[in-house]
């Protein structure tokens, strides 16, 4: 090609456009038009490149390509464009592959003002093409080999969008590299592999996550072996090589990149024990002696800890983000240790490259955005944002090893900060499955209704014959209903809670339990689980709180005397003060409490949505890991039902929502592994029963009407127990 040799020969020079302002008219004229021309022939001639053959494109032009790109960051984001046409050509030397490597070798920084904000700015396009790479990767269709090998080649591309600083563009390439993981472990490993090379920790914390979920997924498959035989194994020695053996080249103190890496290797662990050394195994887990930047300097920031105009640290992150791992660091709070911290973490802002110069148009454009739209999920981050993440998670790593976070201050098992579920869980099916009428019949007056409507029936529900489908007989383990009609001015709830109680208390229990007031008393309530994956909910016992309550029941009453000192005893503030003896007792009536260990058949998976815009499947009531483990039942990718080792329906989610008052869920085990279950601690099974009926109004105008001529008609309490029978 003639231009390759005039370009690469240096006989052809682009001149700035206002060097003509100094020139004669007539040598404008004259030459302006000719030098436009020659810049658009050549400016043609290269955009050719990206869609000629790939057999057409030479050496020489793949060099030119290569210097061009390098030359500015508006040459940069010129390619950018012209390469979405070759990214996904398999043949073509202008690919994925080679815009790869073209970014690998860009420090931090100049990837970000160019490529990361070109990623920015073409965010809504950029997201199609993700979603229709994780499309083709979700797919179970039969595809030939041209198909598989382009998306082992857009895959190298879908990688480097994990510099972005939009969340949810970064969450969803995310989940693009678990699917195409879930389809290509040995392909996805050893591009996650690669991406420890990357200068940027954006991005290898994320091929780490979404590495971590594909373990999770297909560890325990029904279907196959092979992952968990052969690729797992393998895996877990790239990783402990890669990251944790001594002197490893890409170890590092980032606290969640090195966890998800920890828990691929301790899933590895629990199918080959001793896959590993005694000392190797000690290397893994923390807290660790070595690896990743563990000599911190410190950068002096003077009298204002935070800028929020021309500094990577606004006020937020330096006061309350940085207060989470410091002793009384909370809020304003600045101690002398919160202060080192923050003079580390700048140090390590500046160390990865954050510049002012570099990035303060690009920081004010995104806080603009970010006003304008303040009141949407998506969130655009800041790249000083970025930098000051990525030093707070080394940091917190650090101060995890030296034992100086304070973990009782947030979630053992994981740091709060932890922003997406990678085993990418799906909301079960909104459909409706409970069909009784809990409001009473209309032609029943309110106020007959709400006083004495008793108890409605829900005993159907409790035991069900080949649940949707599935053969057998079916027990509920837990059950929350709630319905309201407005017009009819009716609203109604009912719990339906479990109960296993062993052999030996059971008639005790049941009896006082007859005898409680469930109403007033919040006697069984179900343990609450925060930033536990939901693939992670039975494979660490540390990952979630035991379901094992005390239950304390109120047996009986009792008179005592006691002092006026004493909390119990409280004297009428009329009562002559003067003549008043400090040491005068009164009997009072106290209850007798017995207590009674339970376990609740069913726990929450409570990962909070407002982490990420792709994490929606919210709250949900789920079988207690010490069914589901003694019963070695398997989770299952996306959804919250449980498989027995046969792959065969072991449990089973269905909820319905059609808003905050009408909604029901329902959490099912199979009868035969209850059952079995029951036999094999010495336990016996039953269901409390309670809820409320109560009334809405439209208006405070007709409530008012009703409660005058009503007065304390306000809701009304029912409860039952019902013993189950196996």
């Amino acid at each position: 090609m003639q231009f390759v040799n005039i370009v690469k020969n240096g006989l052809l020079k682009f001149t700035k456009s206002n060097v003509f302002s100094y020139l004669p008219k007539f040598i404008t004229n004259r030459y302006k038009d000719q030098i436009n021309f020659s810049n658009y022939v050549f400016e043609k001639s290269i955009s050719c490149l990206f869609i000629l053959p790939a057999k057409a494109v030479k050496e020489s032009d793949i060099q030119l390509v290569e210097k061009l790109y390098f030359l500015n960051n508006e040459n940069k984001k010129i390619f950018y464009d012209l390469s979405f046409k070759t990214l996904g050509d398999v043949r073509h030397p202008l690919n994925a592959i080679f815009f790869s490597r073209l970014l690998a070798s860009l420090k931090m920084n100049e990837r970000d003002i160019s490529w990361s904000e070109y990623i920015r700015k073409k965010s809504y396009n950029i997201e199609e093409y993700i979603l229709e790479f994780e499309r083709q990767c979700r797919s179970t269709d039969s595809e030939s080999m041209i198909v598989s090998d382009k998306q082992h080649i857009v895959s190298r591309i879908i990688v480097w969008f994990l510099t972005s600083t939009n969340k949810d563009l970064r969450d969803k390439s995310t989940r693009a590299l678990y699917f195409y993981g879930r389809k290509f472990p040995n392909e996805f490993s050893s591009l996650a592999y690669n991406s420890l090379k990357f200068n940027d920790p954006y991005v290898w914390e994320r091929t780490l996550t979404a590495l971590y979920g594909v373990v999770m997924a297909e560890h325990n498959s029904t279907i196959s072996d092979n992952f968990r035989n052969h690729i797992l194994p393998e895996l877990s020695k790239n990783i402990y090589d890669l990251i944790f053996k001594e002197n490893a080249q890409h170890s590092t103190t980032h606290i969640l990149a090195r966890d998800y890496a920890r828990r691929i290797i301790e899933i590895g662990l629990i199918h080959k024990p001793n896959l590993f050394t005694e000392k190797e195994i000690k290397n893994i887990r923390p807290p660790y002696k070595f690896g990743g930047i563990r000599s911190l300097g410190e950068f002096d920031y003077g009298d204002q800890p935070y800028n929020n105009y021309d500094g990577p640290i606004y006020m937020d992150f330096s006061n309350y983000t940085i207060g989470r791992i410091v002793n009384d660091g909370h809020a304003y709070s600045d101690p002398p240790e919160k202060q080192k911290v923050r003079r580390q973490i700048y140090w390590r802002i500046f160390n990865l490259g954050w510049d002012y110069e570099i990035f303060k148009e690009a920081d004010k454009d995104i806080d603009i955005y970010n006003y304008y739209r303040s009141t949407e999920q998506v969130k655009i981050e800041r790249y000083g944002k970025k930098y000051s993440w990525i030093a707070y998670f080394e940091n917190a790593g650090l101060r995890d090893d030296l034992g100086l976070l304070d973990k009782d201050r947030w979630n053992q098992f994981r740091l709060p900060s932890s922003d997406i579920d990678p085993s990418f869980p799906e909301e079960p099916k909104n459909e409706l499955f409970f069909t009784h009428n809990i409001l009473g019949d209309k032609t029943t007056t309110l106020v007959e209704w709400c006083e004495n409507g008793g108890m409605p029936s829900v005993e159907d529900y409790l035991t069900i014959k080949d649940l949707k489908g599935n053969l057998g007989n079916w027990i509920c383990l837990d059950s929350f209903i709630s319905q309201e009609n407005i017009p009819i001015e009716r609203n109604c709830f009912i719990y339906i809670r479990g109960l296993i109680i062993k052999n030996n208390d059971y008639s005790n229990v049941i009896k006082y339990l007859k005898m409680q007031n469930m109403s007033k008393r919040r006697l069984f309530e179900t343990q609450n689980n925060y930033y536990t994956y939901a693939d992670e909910l039975y494979i660490y016992n540390d990952a979630t709180h035991s379901n094992q309550i005390t239950v304390e029941l109120e047996i009986g009453k009792e008179k005592i005397k006691t002092k006026r000192s004493k909390y119990d005893y409280y004297p009428s503030i009329f009562s002559d003060l003067e003549n008043d003896k400090r040491n005068t007792c009164k009997e009072i009536e106290v209850p007798i409490i017995k207590e009674f260990d339970v376990l609740m058949p069913v726990m929450e998976y409570n990962w909070e949505d407002y982490h990420s815009s792709i994490n929606n499947a919210g709250h949900n009531t789920i079988v207690a890991k010490e069914i589901a483990n003694h019963l070695k039942l398997v989770s299952q990718p996306q959804t919250f039902d449980l498989l027995d080792s046969n792959g065969s329906i072991a449990s089973l989610n269905l909820k319905y929502f059609n808003n905050y008052n009408n909604n029901h869920s329902f959490v099912y085990i199979r009868k035969d592994l209850l059952d079995k279950y029951l036999l094999d601690t010495n336990c016996q099974f039953a269901w409390a029963i309670w809820g409320e009926r109560d009334v809405r109004f439209q208006s405070e105008e007709r409530r008012q009407e009703y409660f005058n001529a009503n007065p304390f008609k306000e809701y009304q309490v029912f409860q039952k127990v019902i013993e189950y029978i196996t």
